[in-house]
């Protein structure tokens, strides 16, 4: 199992996530976080990583908003909207485009 973590695809290059793994923390920062923001947002930080982002994201109101917005896109990215319009407007839109497109024909000549 754990070698099955070891290694993970980020880009096009595999990172050994031990090498990841900080130093005993000091102080978690706003740098930090964004560099462990995927792993984080993946759940796949070990616990005193996942602690720190957590005390930090408590903290710091900017990196909340980071987290949230990114979060966010994720989601939005992954569902995908279709709209379609009515029939009597494409059709209005349509008849539009085509007088548009005549009336510049008629310029040209």
């Amino acid at each position: 199992q754990a070698a099955a973590k070891k290694d993970k695809m980020i880009g096009s290059a595999p990172v050994d996530l031990e090498e990841k793994k900080m130093k005993p923390m000091k102080e978690f920062t706003c740098e930090d976080l964004l560099h462990y923001l995927s792993d984080y947002i993946d759940g796949e930080l070990d616990e005193e990583l996942s602690d720190a982002s957590r005390r930090h994201l408590a903290t710091w109101q900017n990196c909340k908003v980071v987290l949230n917005t990114t979060r966010r896109t994720i989601e939005l990215a992954g569902t995908e909207v279709r709209r379609t319009i009515p029939a009597e407007r494409r059709q209005n839109l349509y008849d539009q485009l085509q007088d548009a497109f005549l009336k510049r024909e008629e310029k040209k000549e």
